[in-house]
């Protein structure tokens, strides 16, 4: 088998008699005139066999195998299919908690609807994870909603409270605000709206087929996007830990990080969970069907063991801030009646289509936004899972998945790495249905039965799961990546990180645009440098510029001319432009800086010596950039000596 791989790969190996064997293709036979004696036709027999042998063992691995070592994953067990789908499904709940809170907790006029942004971010999640395990290229990808879309879905909750009742922070107002009662169902149809609007995107960037432009996006931009994923979860983490109203941000780090009682209290639980579970998938240690169980169940046991050692009841525990705020039994079609009961005039909510159209801006850029958080994650998954993905149907398949969760009332959702990460992480499979088929229906039997689960968690513990999800990302891509990237690409992921924490602070709903924006400008400086780099010294080691001296002619002359070239030789020079085909402003502008310098280095020679004619050599180029031509242009306009001319 090794030297029929051998052979197929065209490997170079050395017959017993001494003789250097040559490569060998799959279809490839040789065909001897000699003798069947002869020690060269029973090579050829023998490369025959081995040929055809390989040719019938030809298999094409998928890129998860694509390595000569990497073995065949096995089949995932039901144990660890029934343990990723729980965690996943519960991380997700958790979610659905954290960003209900974000949308519907930061103001008293929405604050009721809480549990309805619960109930809706479950169903989301159960919706599209059916959809994405039936019609995703793997189908061990987990969708859901992210913190994302919920960014720009709260900016616009935020406008219509604004527009409807400015002063929505003060109780008093509100209740005399006449148009209060309109502020749930306009938020909730927003949130459908923004589904459709991104389910058509989605779909009409997939028909088209205008995603192709993710290939051309740099490795270091998709590190840095990670980051920033990362960054996000991190910061989920502690706003689930602690029992702080208000999100985490620069002007409340004293809130979270100065005092014991309010966060240090409720955030050091947290951390004996997620990093030890982080640390031992990544040295390997233990499996995870049994460290995932091992860090979620013992921490949940010795926790009420603690509470009912200290004799404290469970009422006066939340009332200390280690549980979620009660959240009350819902029904599941509660908000499909708040969001459609205004279309059919039962009730008295309305409508308010003046708040709608102010959230037209936000809505423009989260398609931007979300077009590009969605490719980014589709290629970030391909490297995880190791599959190839269809970007063009995956964009597909979650513009099918948004428009099922906006005639749920649920909010854009798409797949999402972190979650594909934990899934891999336990099943370590890639096309496993079966993890993502119990996270929706754990999903759904908490959407439909309406049960508080969350009621019953403590924070930490579901913080410790968010700080796990946070380590991957930060680790891998801000440290790890120092031996995967050059010094300017790893500034680049660094840039992208620090840009969006910073921007995220001043504007949260263009933080990452304007962090994505900036590295790829990074890479594109990255790129001018290592093309110019690139161009700085020919195929022969040669500098660009040549000396007549030190060029030799392959045209025949006489002896006479000969020795006439010989003199005049110091009065030329050729500069040398190649041999890459197309000169762009990076590698004309070094061009520039050698041919000044030379112009320049002139003056310190003796008259005669000094340079008359520069020969520009461009055989090998076939195009420039404008701005190229204008650097060219340049060379013209230097300085004396003037007397030097360019051909």
């Amino acid at each position: 088998t090794t030297h029929a791989t051998n052979l197929q790969n065209g490997a170079h190996m050395k017959a017993p008699w001494g003789k250097s064997r040559q490569p060998v293709h799959d279809c490839q036979l040789n065909i001897s005139l000699h003798s069947p004696s002869s020690p060269s036709n029973r090579y050829r027999r023998t490369q025959t066999s081995l040929t055809r042998r390989a040719s019938r063992r030809v298999v094409h691995p998928s890129p998860a195998s694509s390595r000569p070592d990497a073995a065949a994953p096995a089949k995932p067990s039901l144990f660890t299919c029934t343990l990723s789908g729980l965690i996943t499904g519960l991380i997700y709940f958790v979610f659905s908690c954290v960003f209900s809170s974000m949308i519907f907790g930061q103001n008293y006029l929405l604050y009721g609807a809480v549990p309805l942004g619960i109930s809706l971010h479950t169903a989301a999640t159960f919706i599209s994870n059916l959809v994405y395990s039936r019609y995703s290229g793997s189908r061990a990808v987990l969708a859901g909603p992210d913190i994302n879309p919920t960014v720009f879905i709260a900016k616009a909750a935020a406008i219509i409270a604004d527009t409807l009742c400015p002063d929505h922070d003060d109780v008093a107002v509100i209740d005399k605000c006449p148009v209060s009662h309109n502020a749930i169902p306009t938020v909730l149809l927003s949130i459908s709206i923004a589904a459709l609007l991104v389910a058509f995107t989605f779909y009409t960037l997939g028909s088209l087929k205008l995603t192709k432009f993710v290939g051309y996006i740099p490795a270091s931009l998709v590190s840095g996007f990670l980051s920033c994923i990362g960054f996000k979860v991190l910061k989920a983490a502690f706003e689930v830990a602690t029992p702080i109203e208000q999100p985490l941000k620069s002007y409340n780090l004293g809130d979270y990080f100065g005092s014991w009682n309010k966060s240090w209290m409720f955030i050091l639980p947290a951390l004996p969970v997620g990093i030890p579970i982080y640390l031992l998938k990544r040295w390997h240690i233990g499996s995870p069907t049994v460290t995932f169980p091992v860090f979620i169940v013992t921490p949940l046991l010795i926790f009420y063991m603690v509470v009912f050692i200290s004799g404290c009841s469970f009422k006066e525990m939340k009332e200390l801030g280690w549980f979620f705020p009660e959240s009350k039994y819902s029904s599941f079609w509660e908000h499909l009646e708040q969001l459609y009961k205004p279309f059919v005039g039962m009730g008295d909510a309305g409508i308010a289509w003046e708040a709608l159209s102010d959230c037209v801006p936000v809505w423009l850029v989260m398609l931007l936004i979300l077009s590009l958080d969605n490719l980014l994650k589709q290629a970030s998954t391909e490297a995880v899972l190791g599959v190839d993905f269809d970007y063009n149907h995956e964009m597909k398949v979650g513009g099918l998945a948004c428009f099922a969760n906006a005639l749920a009332g649920g909010p854009p959702s798409y797949s999402q790495t972190k979650f594909n990460v934990i899934n891999n992480a336990i099943t370590r499979s890639n096309n496993a249905a079966l993890p993502t088929l119990i996270c929706a229906a754990f999903n759904a039997i908490l959407f439909f039965s309406g049960f508080p689960l969350i009621n019953y968690l403590p924070r930490f513990l579901l913080s410790g799961l968010l700080v796990f999800a946070a380590m991957g990302f930060l680790v891998e891509n801000l440290i790890d990546a120092h031996s995967r990237f050059n010094q300017l690409e790893f500034l680049a992921i660094w840039g992208i990180f620090i840009v969006n924490a910073v921007a995220g602070e001043i504007i949260p709903q263009y933080g990452l645009l304007i962090a994505m924006v900036i590295g790829l400008l990074w890479a594109a400086l990255c790129f001018s440098l290592h093309f110019a780099h690139k161009s700085d010294v020919t195929n022969e080691g040669q500098q660009f510029l040549i000396s007549g001296q030190h060029h030799t002619s392959c045209a025949v002359r006489s002896a006479l001319q000969d020795e006439r070239l010989s003199k005049l030789s110091v009065w030329y020079s050729i500069l040398k432009v190649g041999p890459d085909g197309y000169i762009f402003f990076g590698t004309a502008t070094r061009l520039y800086e050698i041919f000044k310098e030379q112009v320049f280095a002139e003056h310190h020679k003796p008259h005669w010596q000094r340079m008359k004619y520069c020969l520009l050599d461009m055989h090998a180029v076939y195009g420039i950039d404008s701005t190229a031509a204008t650097v060219f242009a340049k060379m013209d306009r230097l300085p004396p000596p003037k007397n030097i001319e360019l051909f």
